[in-house]
């Protein structure tokens, strides 16, 4: 006769009831206390922000620098909320990093072989440590492709877990079409497949039959048609873009330099908090450490990969945010096994320091000084910088604004429904292209009338070109740069500033 498995006491399933209400309560409370801090913090939208809400305005299925969802996500929320302020441009934030708690419990919780560990505990554990880490507190005040990606990107591992578990047609159909959502947040969702594959050398329970694999591959080149197309028509820009960040592209003799790589791991420290990146450094070293080694391959590659790249080039901290998700979900499982309880509530309150100290910041960015400049300064200064464009333009009556640089580009299309319709240009490349301005908005070669032409560089041109004002970039993000001045052009001068190496 066949014995059934042991059903689940009534204390146990109390104890399980506890922990999930303690799941919810920490992912509800902290996401809503970050969403109200949001409604009150004074920080603007900085430059990257500015030109995701534009990318918004203008739906395409890929845009210079990113693929598009963060432009649709945008678009929509501001479009339903009838409002571009700075908070609901960030609404989102808080929101996805709160669902990638909610799956990052649920993958702890109820996919993870836990032994010794309650899997209703662990999973409130995994979700609290996510939610403080401190990437994720900083990505849960402004909208980045990180933080878009987040949701999918965990959704995609924890339906693949299932799938190993419980092999089907449909599971690898959503696992590949999370992966393509993940895909066209940020292109670091491709890592999923580098994932998948050390798993399977890590493990033969984790060897997929070919049948899976190719739907969720087929599944993920669907959802990434239109993106590949977009690319395809605009000479591979974002690709282009991508590599030339991680000086893949341009030549250069590779200059090996190991103290790029002590700031690459410094940055981590931050991304991780210190114990948590501690812990996860002694799991790569010692693998059969680890509660569940598997989970290695879910966060190793991408350390690999970026660490070798920081020899090479200088690197930001957030590239290796897609290990995160494994990396934080294996060092606190392991925590839990070896019954380092009071480590693991150390590394959660000295990263939960930032996540209340940051919020704090946001009440009062002007007060915070670093360096004699406020210590968020990026996030200041910038509707104060547009208006004194603007006001300029008025009163010198010109046709239309035209600029090179990015930022203040991106300054003067987010602020300009408040400062009349002045129409804004970039200056054309006659070589690649820089940026989503210069694609997008080029100054047409027919244009003609008097042109305002604000630069932070000083202007070399025959034409003559006086200069009409140099702008306060005191306590704002132009503070510590050379400041923007505004020329008056003729139209006769426009072609000596639109051409560009």
């Amino acid at each position: 006769m066949t014995r059934l498995p042991d059903l689940p006491n009534a204390s146990v399933i109390a104890d399980q009831a506890k922990w999930t209400r303690y799941t919810w309560f920490a992912i509800l409370g902290i996401t809503a206390f970050r969403i109200l801090m949001l409604a009150l913090g004074k920080t603007e939208l900085y430059l990257d922000e500015e030109q995701y809400w534009l990318w918004g305005q203008y739906p395409d299925f890929g845009y210079f620098s990113k693929p598009p969802l963060i432009g649709w996500l945008i678009g929509a929320v501001t479009a339903i909320s009838g409002s571009d302020t700075p908070f609901w441009v960030r609404f989102p934030a808080p929101l996805l990093h709160g669902i990638t708690a909610v799956i990052l419990a649920h993958w702890a919780r109820i996919s993870l072989q836990t032994d010794g560990v309650d899997a209703s505990e662990s999973g409130f554990w995994v979700a609290l440590a996510y939610l403080t880490l401190p990437i994720t507190t900083v990505g849960s005040f402004v909208i980045s492709t990180d933080t878009v990606m987040a949701p999918f990107l965990a959704g995609a591992i924890f339906t693949y877990w299932r799938l190993i578990s419980i092999p089907s047609v449909t599971r690898a159909l959503i696992t590949g079409v999370l992966v393509g959502l993940a895909m066209l947040a940020k292109y670091a969702g491709v890592y999923f497949f580098l994932f998948a594959l050390t798993a399977a050398v890590f493990s033969p329970r984790f060897r997929l039959s070919p049948k899976y694999v190719a739907v969720i591959i087929v599944a993920t080149a669907i959802m990434m048609t239109g993106n590949i197309h977009w690319n395809y028509t605009h000479e591979f820009a974002t690709l282009d873009h991508t590599a030339g960040n991680a000086s893949w592209l341009g030549g250069d003799a590779v200059e090996i330099e190991p103290l790029r790589f002590v700031e690459f791991m410094i940055g981590q420290a931050i991304v991780l908090g210190p114990v948590f990146l501690f812990t996860v450094l002694y799991l790569y070293a010692r693998p059969r450490k680890a509660a569940t080694p598997v989970l290695i391959a879910f966060s190793l590659p991408v350390f690999l990969i970026v660490g070798t790249q920081s020899f090479l080039a200088d690197v930001n901290a957030n590239w290796t945010f897609s290990a995160s998700l494994g990396a934080n979900t294996m060092a606190v499982i392991w925590l839990l096994r070896r019954g380092a309880r009071r480590i693991l509530v150390g590394a959660i309150a000295l990263n939960g320091l930032l996540l209340l100290a940051l919020p704090i910041m946001t009440l009062v960015p002007e007060k915070i000084i670093l360096n004699d400049k406020p210590l968020l300064s990026r996030y200041l200064g910038r509707s104060d910088m547009a208006g004194q464009i603007f006001a300029a333009a008025d009163k010198a009556e010109v046709a239309a604004l035209l600029s090179e640089d990015r930022s203040i580009l991106a300054d003067l299309f987010f602020y300009s429904d408040r400062n009349g319709n002045t129409p804004i240009f970039s200056t054309p490349y006659d070589g690649r292209v820089r940026h989503y301005f210069a694609q997008t908005f080029p100054l047409p070669t027919t244009f003609s009338g008097p042109v305002l032409f604000i630069s932070r560089k000083n202007l070399e041109i025959k034409c003559n070109t006086p200069l009409i004002a140099t702008f306060d970039t005191i306590g704002g993000a132009y503070q510590g740069w050379p400041a923007p001045k505004a020329y008056l052009l003729a139209s006769e001068c426009l072609p000596e500033v639109t051409l560009h190496d």
